[in-house]
């Protein structure tokens, strides 16, 4: 059995500084030649859960720029399952540390439905520093997580290759 994170609590940061904006948010060219590539009219759903207002318009600006992806954010934890089964997602990126339900909790009542368990997740944290985790995504427990500060084309790239994963595994 998975064991999800439970967070710790951390005072508030100052969002100015959650991402890198060193570099640009083109992509790796390798997944262009994937057999992942979404049409214009098939867009990947990503739904962003964090409690951060501004942090998740951050990424759903980055993830929409690439013109893959259809975003939509959802800030209270406690709407987060509802907003799963709504929007059905392809992949859900997930705060670890927030009010209420954690990121753990979201993910195991994501497991828990019989319709949307398997949807990929992955979390994101202020828990581990970049420098801790390094520049790439980090495993930890079968989860994969991406520290903050975000680098917008890191984080861009893991959505890239954790969707083209899937796609190759069905």
């Amino acid at each position: 059995m998975l064991e999800y994170p439970q967070a710790r609590r951390r005072p508030q940061r100052n969002l100015t500084n959650t991402f890198e904006t060193k570099g640009n948010v083109s992509t790796d060219p390798a997944f262009h030649r994937s057999a992942y590539r979404q049409s214009d009219m098939n867009k990947a759903r990503i739904l962003v859960v964090d409690d951060e207002p501004n942090l998740s318009d951050l990424v759903r600006m980055f993830l929409e720029k690439t013109k893959r992806y259809e975003v939509r954010t959802e800030n209270r934890s406690s709407q987060a399952l509802d907003a799963v089964r709504e929007f059905r997602p392809d992949m859900v990126l997930l705060d670890v540390d927030m009010p209420g339900q954690d990121g753990g909790e979201v993910a195991r009542q994501i497991e828990a439905d019989p319709v949307l368990r398997g949807t990929p997740i992955l979390f994101f944290t202020s828990l581990v520093s970049a420098k801790e985790a390094g520049e790439q995504v980090s495993m930890r427990g079968g989860m994969r997580f991406l520290a903050k500060p975000l680098n917008p084309k890191t984080l861009v790239d893991t959505v890239d290759r954790i969707l083209a994963e899937r796609a190759n595994a069905t």
